[in-house]
């Protein structure tokens, strides 16, 4: 009985200014007035389709990235990773930036670079042996979660907390998100 109008983008939306009830935020959430609620934890990791390995080589150490192309989702020109010595910011670059994740995911699959993807978008790939994951030690931030954002606990309708609800069933029991 909830009506949905979904706006979907990968920019940074002000739901109190745009008037949205509730935001799907991925990643690591800043500081903010908003509430959130953390529906499933993300982990990402470093992978490349076999073809971009086999003509570019496959990276020993993070110092190796330098010299890889890197596949950019927005402004996201260092990652953050965990690994056996600690977290690390690492600066990247390469030819190909989108603020489209569903672009960069396409370029990655195609074999145009490295890229830091989440497993539960990248999954099927993976297990087809479509793209391989590299510095396997190392993976996204473990601050990385999924979030549904909204404005205010006191006043907030039935429908958003049935539909927050909704989404951490799924999440809760689909087992591909805790991959």
């Amino acid at each position: 009985d909830i009506e949905i109008d979904m706006h979907l983008t990968d920019a940074f939306v002000d739901i109190i200014r745009e008037g949205f009830d509730l935001a799907i935020r991925i990643g690591e959430l800043e500081d903010s007035s908003l509430v959130a609620r953390k529906l499933a934890n993300e982990v990402r990791v470093i992978c490349a389709a076999p073809n971009y390995l086999e003509h570019a080589g496959t990276p020993n150490s993070l110092a190796d990235l330098e010299a890889h192309n890197c596949l950019l989702a927005g402004a996201q020109d260092m990652w953050r990773l965990d690994g056996p010595d600690g977290s690390h910011d690492v600066r990247v670059k390469g030819n190909i930036r989108s603020n489209s994740a569903e672009f960069v995911r396409t370029a990655l699959v195609q074999g145009l670079g490295l890229a830091l993807r989440a497993t539960w978008d990248i999954s099927s790939e993976l297990e087809s042996g479509a793209l391989q994951v590299v510095l396997p030690e190392y993976h996204g931030s473990s601050k990385n979660a999924i979030h549904a954002v909204y404005p205010c606990r006191e006043f907030m309708p039935a429908k958003v907390n049935a539909f927050i609800e909704f989404f951490a069933d799924i999440f809760e029991n689909d087992k591909a998100w805790q991959k």
